[in-house]
């Protein structure tokens, strides 16, 4: 009779154990969390999602922004990774790792992410037209991972600004312009660009174009290069 009750005890020990929630779940708790700005409890419950899925495309996403969002840079390209493992050509994630890279000021590296993205099929053009379909309870599509060419370019522009490719920055900055995505401050960091290669009416043309386009700190550049003093 002791050993019956003994095994009788045991079941609901086991079963308290037990996790019975699913990682969609999980997910969509997250969600509500993200949404309320609390990204400590929803990079909690993103970590129960990838201990129940570790190929969860949405969380690895979240769970690597969050990383990023908190400093930890190394830490969101490793997350970032798990997904170019086995989706290696999802256009987001390559640009979200060139991103990190560029944050780490490994700037050769994060170009070579970039030209990766701009390869792949989910780097659109800016007229390109797609439709987003979508079905109840359905939060990972493929379509959520394609990227405007022009973002993509901006982000690239960013990284050659800063590594001294000033030519090359000024190109993605100009077909930035002709997609008019971030106007203002393109022509604002192609007078950057423009300073680094010492072309004085380049400076002028391009931080007089910023300027009139709202950027602030566009008419202190315009001062300090192009103010007769």
């Amino acid at each position: 009779m002791r050993k019956k009750h003994i095994g009788i005890l045991l079941i609901p020990l086991i079963c308290y154990s037990c996790d019975f929630t699913s990682a969609s779940e999980y997910y969509n708790e997250s969600i509500y969390y993200q949404e309320k700005g609390d990204l400590k409890k929803e990079q909690e419950l993103l970590e129960k999602v990838l201990e129940k899925d570790p190929k969860f495309r949405p969380a690895l996403l979240n769970h690597g922004a969050n990383n990023s969002d908190f400093g930890n840079y190394e830490e969101a390209i490793r997350d970032y990774q798990k997904i170019i493992d086995f989706d290696p050509e999802n256009t987001l994630v390559l640009m979200a790792i060139g991103n990190n890279y560029k944050r780490l000021e490994k700037y050769e590296r994060s170009i070579s992410y970039y030209n990766k993205a701009l390869k792949t099929k989910g780097a659109l053009r800016s007229d390109t037209i797609y439709f987003e379909l979508k079905w109840m309870d359905e939060f990972d599509k493929d379509n959520e991972y394609y990227v405007r060419k022009h973002v993509i370019h901006y982000e690239r522009g960013l990284a050659y600004l800063d590594s001294e490719h000033y030519e090359l920055a000024i190109a993605d900055f100009q077909r930035t312009i002709a997609a008019n995505y971030e106007k203002p401050i393109s022509y604002y960091w192609i007078g950057e660009a423009y300073i680094g290669l010492k072309d004085s009416t380049e400076i002028c043309n391009n931080f007089i174009s910023s300027a009139k386009l709202g950027i602030e700190e566009a008419k202190d550049k315009l001062r300090e290069y192009c103010i007769e003093k």
